[in-house]
């Protein structure tokens, strides 16, 4: 509370100031369970800022929160003699929890990276909230990049696509030979970027590399001295495949391990109820599930072939490729050399 000592300032620039404050105090302190009334506000504005306003500023500092916050979706609730408290924020708990989880296991991602990321999302939480992300600081024991371009890289390559310019790239593939891998390091490509995709926790770029006619994809954390050329990327149409355009989101189905080969209609037969959740997790509604006359299970599916063959391999206990016979025969292949290496 302001004595006659104390100095009010609520004027100007001191009062956009204070109407900051206030709504920091109440981002902080305040939930639906959590109310904090005034006079406590008074208090952390006297007491954290050194700033003294009366009883009836709080009010219109309230007020301007909400007309200001409006398109933000901001709302302070404030009712007499219940306090007040930041009813609707921009990012809700639950939507901050689901990007820092995506941050905690998306492996394209460095540990002082991830943890700043996390950090700057849980300043839309209030202090108690924040406390359910404690996990974040085991961030750093999860198997992830020691890149820690890659957000550097994705501005790069975003302003790439922006202007339709091709880039110069080094990429660290991973040999065993030493002098193998410094040869490669060391090696620039150039490629046409079209869009980036996040699978699996990885983060790539879908281009085409300029000695070649089709769609590759390449690791963002893996690529390095990334740098824009003043050259026009080669038109997607012009490519082997993409001739009738090309849609990012279906390659994304498509491409369930991000390998670009080409794409093929499939028949498999699902053992079981509960392998279909296996397919119904990767392909969703793209697959179709259905119980054919014979009584057993069948799905229909569309996929990169070299994908649908790892993937049949992953669940090979419980899922058959029936179709097309030139794949079948490919999975049968794979599954007799590893047959014998174990034997």
């Amino acid at each position: 509370m302001p004595t006659k000592d104390s100095k009010t300032v609520y004027e100007g620039q001191s009062k956009r100031f204070t109407r900051f404050r206030v709504f920091e105090i109440l981002s902080d302190y305040t939930n639906i369970d959590k109310h904090l009334k005034h006079t406590e506000i008074q208090e952390k504005l006297s007491s954290f800022y050194d700033i003294h306003v009366e009883r009836k500023n709080i009010r219109e500092c309230i007020d301007d929160i909400n007309y200001l916050g409006q398109p933000y979706g901001i709302y302070v609730s404030s009712e007499k003699g219940d306090g007040a408290f930041l009813l609707s924020r921009m990012f809700e708990k639950s939507e901050i929890g689901f990007l820092i989880d995506a941050i905690f296991s998306s492996r394209s991602i460095a540990q002082k990276q991830a943890q700043e990321l996390t950090d700057k999302l849980q300043k839309f939480l209030n202090k108690d909230d924040r406390k359910s992300f404690c996990y974040v600081s085991k961030s750093g024991e999860i198997t992830r990049t020691d890149n820690k371009l890659v957000f550097y890289n994705l501005d790069i390559i975003l302003d790439a696509i922006e202007k339709g310019k091709k880039i110069k790239f080094k990429y660290n593939r991973f040999y065993l030979d030493e002098q193998k891998n410094e040869k490669m390091k060391n090696r620039s490509m150039i490629a046409s970027p079209y869009y980036l995709v996040n699978n699996q926790g990885r983060y790539y770029l879908v281009c085409n590399n300029n000695y070649f006619n089709d769609i590759a994809n390449y690791r963002i954390e893996r690529m390095f001295d990334i740098e824009i050329l003043d050259e026009d990327i080669r038109p997607i149409k012009s490519l082997e495949g993409c001739e009738k355009g090309f849609d990012i989101a279906q390659y994304a189905n498509d491409n369930i391990y991000m390998f670009s080969t080409k794409s093929i209609n499939a028949k498999i037969r699902i053992d079981g109820d509960y392998a279909v959740s296996f397919v119904q997790d990767w392909f969703g509604d793209n697959a179709k599930i259905y119980q054919d006359t014979d009584n057993k299970i069948y799905a229909e599916v569309h996929g990169s072939e070299q994908a649908l063959v790892y993937w049949c391999l992953q669940y090979g206990e419980a899922i058959e490729l029936l179709q097309p016979v030139s794949t079948r025969e490919k999975i049968k292949e794979i599954v007799e050399n590893m047959a014998k290496k174990y034997s």
